[in-house]
């Protein structure tokens, strides 16, 4: 059917929706019966008698949220991966040749067996989440082993009764669920919305100060967002004009967007972007900002984009002229920033961070104090909960406008 509605009806509609959807969200409790967990041994066969094994590229049963998934170089049907990390993957080396960052994904399914395998290959820095019914099964996520081992999680209900299964993965390959020989799989029917977060380390980030990946600013905030499908595209170092060496291209965000945001056919873009962009001029990161969102609004014109400032620590603190620069490239945009589909969340300007000193090492007055990790830089889990729930003020600042 022909979408007939003009673009700012369009937007309009779209922003109703997301606004409801965050309205709507509350951080869902675990479960007080969850199923019976247990990780099995690496490499060990399956428990369940007469198994009967969904491929983990089977997507009549399954559907992946947060990424188009590709098989495994070389195992096909056995693993498969993120596939919108900002390059391809390779095979032969133990940390299976590509970036993590932003490797957050979901595979959601129904199932009416008593029991599940669920295969994951087991990496450091890996973690997972399962969710039955829209409620997960520990108040945490789990940390996977450090082996490079395929490892099957099976859990164990009470019952054989039909259930949604949300698995929550974090630089991990998904490697198929096996169900008992009586019971069935089918794909689940999922809301027709998607978000994609473009950022650096603070949206990439987590394990450091104890918290696992899918505990950190990039996921929580996701989740916030109340919609299933979001993806989540962020790595260490990145900026505007800054493009980071480890693992990667060396392209910067501009030359990403049509593999890493278009295909995917957002309908919210939320970009957080600039601490790193401390060694280019004024003058350059304007003029690269203003390229930035013109490329990005016109391959992804139906979009609503929503912009944050640089965040800002005692260890990494960009001037007031660089966000500044940011706040002009994106004003460029006049027609989308007229018709509020473009907005700006000036993070300085609303005080969002007072830098001073540290956690353990506190000094003067200012929220730093509280909010950022050992590193100096980036924050800990409780600056990370701090900026989750700023920046889901901003955006529902962003879709309010919008709605109005």
């Amino acid at each position: 059917m022909v979408d007939t509605r003009s673009l700012k009806d369009s937007l309009r509609y779209k922003a109703q929706r997301l606004r409801e959807a965050i309205r709507s969200f509350a951080p869902p409790l675990a479960m007080s019966s969850p199923p019976t967990i247990a990780v099995g041994a690496a490499g060990a066969g399956s428990t369940i008698s007469g198994v009967v094994k969904c491929a983990a590229n089977d997507y009549t049963k399954f559907t992946v949220l947060g990424t188009t998934p590709i098989d495994h170089p070389g195992l096909v049907g056995s693993l498969i991966l993120p596939g919108h990390i900002k390059f391809a993957p390779s095979a032969g080396t133990a940390d299976r040749g590509f970036h993590w960052g932003g490797a957050y994904y979901k595979v959601v399914f129904h199932t009416d067996a008593p029991v599940i395998e669920i295969d994951l290959f087991h990496v450091p820095g890996g973690a997972w989440r399962i969710f039955v019914d829209g409620q997960p099964t520990t108040s945490a996520a789990t940390n996977a082993q450090t082996d490079y081992a395929i490892r099957k999680t099976k859990l164990t209900f009470g019952s054989a009764t039909a259930r949604h299964i949300e698995i929550e993965i974090a630089r991990m390959e998904f490697g198929g669920v096996g169900i008992g020989p009586n019971y069935s799989m089918w794909k689940p029917a999922i809301e027709p919305l998607r978000a994609i977060a473009i950022g650096d380390s603070y949206l990439d980030y987590g394990a450091s100060y104890g918290n696992s990946y899918l505990e950190s600013l990039g996921p929580t905030f996701m989740r916030s967002l109340g919609i299933a499908d979001t993806y989540l595209s962020a790595i260490g170092g990145e900026g505007y004009l800054n493009a980071p060496t480890a693992f990667v291209s060396g392209e910067i965000p501009r030359l990403h967007i049509a593999h890493d945001i278009t295909p995917y056919a957002p309908d919210w873009i939320i970009v957080a972007l600039g601490i790193n962009d401390t060694g280019q001029t004024d003058l350059m990161l304007q003029t690269e900002v203003s390229a930035y969102h013109a490329a990005l609004l016109a391959a992804n014109p139906n979009a609503i984009v929503t912009v944050y400032g640089p965040w800002r620590a005692p260890g990494l603190d960009p001037a007031q002229s660089k966000s500044d620069a940011i706040k002009a490239g994106v004003a460029a945009q006049a027609g989308a920033m007229a018709r509020k589909q473009l907005l700006f969340i000036d993070t300085y300007e609303e005080n969002w961070h007072q830098n001073a000193g540290r956690i353990g090492a506190t000094s003067g007055s200012g929220n730093s104090n509280i909010y950022i990790g050992a590193d100096n830089v980036h924050p800990a889990m409780e600056g990370q909960e701090y900026l989750r729930q700023r920046m889901l003020r901003g955006a529902l600042h962003h879709l309010d406008q919008l709605v109005a």
